[in-house]
């Protein structure tokens, strides 16, 4: 993270959120390992799942906030990886890894979450771990409240899902269900 300003959560709170925007992770992707006519293996990619009714989250891994007074703050997540830090961290601006991520397509996008709302933040609660990281992050924002978790999701065998907390994407919920576009269910 060079000449990245990481900052504290509670520079949210009093701020107001005009846009929400990040590179969003499917749940699961179906495909094929086959070989060419060379003999050489690879991927071929087949349909992306982005949601499923067992899983109440919308997965992402980068949450970019646009504030009223023109600054950017971008929402990541860090899994435990031997160093002892982990869960959500904010920094400064958007991320230069959500664009390579978005880029790359398949099971990544990079999108507008127009299914947030927007408005004055309040930062409610911020729920950590024995090691003092930050796990969940609880936002209210006009009436409804935002949890974002740090974790995953794991596709399983026979389109069955696992969550898996504290690991490197962003699990958000509103109001304690996976948050639907304006209009939509």
């Amino acid at each position: 993270m060079e000449n990245t300003i990481l900052h504290s959560f509670s520079d949210l709170d009093g701020q107001v959120v005009v846009s929400w925007n990040g590179c969003e992770m499917a749940l699961s992707e179906s495909g094929a390992w086959v070989l060419d006519d060379a003999g050489i293996e690879s991927f071929r990619s087949g349909e992306v799942q982005w949601s499923h009714p067992a899983v109440p989250h919308l997965q992402m891994t980068e949450v970019v906030l646009s504030l009223a007074d023109g600054r950017n703050f971008s929402l990541l997540s860090q899994h435990e990886d031997g160093t002892g830090v982990h869960g959500l961290y904010l920094i400064s601006g958007p991320h230069e890894s959500s664009q390579l991520t978005a880029s790359a397509a398949g099971i990544y996008r990079a999108r507008e979450l127009v299914e947030l709302p927007k408005g004055a933040m309040q930062v409610m609660e911020l729920l950590r771990d024995g090691a003092n990281n930050v796990i969940e992050l609880l936002l209210r924002v006009d009436s409804s409240v935002i949890r974002l978790l740090s974790g995953e999701v794991y596709a399983r065998e026979g389109n069955r899902f696992e969550i898996v907390e504290v690991d490197e994407s962003i699990l958000i919920q509103v109001d304690g269900k996976r948050p639907c576009a304006p209009g939509g269910p």
